[in-house]
């Protein structure tokens, strides 16, 4: 009997292994290099190959239109090319899924919607991504519904099954009226740029922009975060435009920076891809904050402020974050 016993824990034991993918695999004298921790966090988290749902929600007065469903085509093929380009080809957002029209009255929540979608539809998404065919008075925004990373800034919570799914789901983007999307598109001379921004845009909040570092002064600082928005890098921050804010900066060699132009074709700075667990800390370099009392809010591109570079390492916001690290939940 206890030989059974014994038998049936180990079977129990390399069930929960080898899915949960929950173990750490040690270099021959134990100890876990740099390298080691990211090649596990990425096979552990799933952070190198994510998949979105596109959803498209209409009501009895405003049904679904095929250019709907065909723009919503245009913008996720585009995002997930943008995304392999901005992630440096580390990483992959998979789209090829059909655009899901659903019906639903009211004003639904993102909760019930998400609810609404996984009674028909199997749980293999990261991410839901939603529109509505109706005016929307909300904002754009996402919805943390799971992290399981330590160092990013965020606690570590999971919140999938309130939502339908049994634990895959991490996020969910909120993009109002596709009717919005159509106006920017014609306006911009049928430019997709910005609609793909929207979209990878508010996919980043999955991880940032939510940390702080230590200043010279021994002091906790969360000067690179915009004043005015906290998810978002200040302006101040050299990023080069990337797709969590931040500006490019040209030094004038006088004590003035002007900002750059851009051309919206905007990725991940390293800040970023570490965050995302795709770079390693010692592939980030020193970032780069113009010290300047110029107001954030009132730069735009072109703008000239009177500053100077002040420099912060990946260390210095460890040492409020701690090291990067995946967890099972």
């Amino acid at each position: 009997m206890k030989k059974q016993l014994l038998i049936i824990g180990i079977i129990i034991l390399l069930v929960c292994v080898g899915f949960s993918g929950c173990f750490e695999k040690k270099t021959n004298d134990g100890k876990i290099d740099e390298e080691t921790i990211v090649s596990q966090s990425k096979e552990i988290c799933n952070e190198s190959h994510y998949k979105m749902a596109f959803l498209l929600i209409e009501n009895a007065n405003n049904t679904a239109t095929q250019n709907d469903i065909e723009l919503i085509n245009l913008l996720k093929t585009n995002a997930s090319e943008r995304f392999s380009w901005a992630t440096k080809n580390l990483a992959s957002l998979d789209t090829k899924d059909e655009v899901s029209v659903m019906s639903m009255e009211g004003n639904p929540s993102y909760q019930e919607i998400a609810n609404n979608f996984y009674e028909k539809h199997e749980d293999t998404y990261d991410f839901l991504t939603i529109y509505v065919t109706y005016n929307d008075s909300n904002n754009m925004y996402h919805y943390l519904v799971k992290n399981q990373i330590q160092g990013i800034g965020l606690s570590i919570f999971n919140n999938s099954d309130s939502y339908g799914s049994k634990g895959k789901l991490i996020g969910i983007n909120w993009m109002k009226d596709i009717d919005m999307d159509v106006e920017y598109y014609e306006r911009f001379n049928h430019s997709i740029k910005l609609g793909v921004n929207a979209i990878l845009h508010e996919t980043s909040h999955q991880w940032g922009a939510y940390v702080d570092f230590i200043d010279e002064n021994g002091q906790r600082s969360n000067s690179l975060r915009n004043p005015y928005n906290m998810a978002h890098w200040d302006k101040k921050l050299e990023t080069g435009y990337d797709l969590l804010d931040g500006y490019s900066w040209r030094d004038n060699g006088n004590g003035t920076f002007t900002a750059k132009v851009t051309d919206f074709m905007q990725g991940y700075s390293q800040l970023d891809l570490y965050l995302m667990g795709l770079m390693s800390k010692d592939e980030v370099s020193p970032l780069k904050l113009i010290n300047s009392t110029s107001d954030t809010k009132y730069m735009d591109v072109g703008t000239t402020i009177s500053g100077s570079i002040r420099t912060i390492s990946i260390q210095q916001i460890i040492d409020v974050a701690g090291n990067r690290t995946c967890i099972c939940i």
